[in-house]
């Protein structure tokens, strides 16, 4: 079988399988990714440098319990350039119900033992205990739905 028998007559290469880098810069072939990828980056703890530009990227994990018309005024209006994202994801019913579930037992298990203890029910507790039991409602009819929110900005200089 000729597939598993040996060239006894090939002349063997000796030559170097890439070129020097040197040969190829003095060319002056340049790959598309030679033309996107950045010079240089850097990462650090609080900012990310790309090139000569500065770079950082704020997570807003807190939301005011009403948004109010131009409640991010001071954010578009701000005198120096961002980029702003907002994620929204749809979220099944039957998972926040469940969440829902388990929270409102936390909290009326955290109002019986304050008073219990003959301490003042704290506002906050039964403020949110009150906003969750009336969600739970409004999912449990359909009248509601649910979102994963995710908003973004990133600052640079």
């Amino acid at each position: 079988m000729f597939f598993f028998s040996k060239k006894n007559n090939q002349k063997k290469n000796k030559e170097p399988l890439g070129k020097p880098a040197s040969d190829v810069l003095k060319k002056g072939t340049v790959s598309i990714k030679d033309l996107i990828a950045p010079h240089f980056i850097e990462v650090d703890f609080n900012h990310i440098k790309i090139n000569d530009m500065f770079y950082r990227t704020i997570f807003v994990s807190g939301y005011p319990r009403y948004a109010n018309p131009n409640w991010l005024s001071s954010l578009i209006t701000f005198d120096h350039p961002l980029y702003i994202s907002f994620f929204i994801y749809p979220t099944e019913a039957g998972d926040v119900l469940e969440q829902l579930k388990k929270k409102i037992a936390e909290m009326e298990a955290t109002i019986d033992s304050q008073v219990r203890e003959g301490k003042v029910v704290d506002p906050n507790i039964q403020v949110a205990l009150d906003d969750a039991l009336s969600l739970q409602a409004e999912l449990a009819r359909g009248t509601e739905r649910f979102f994963q929110f995710c908003f973004i900005h990133n600052y640079f200089c």
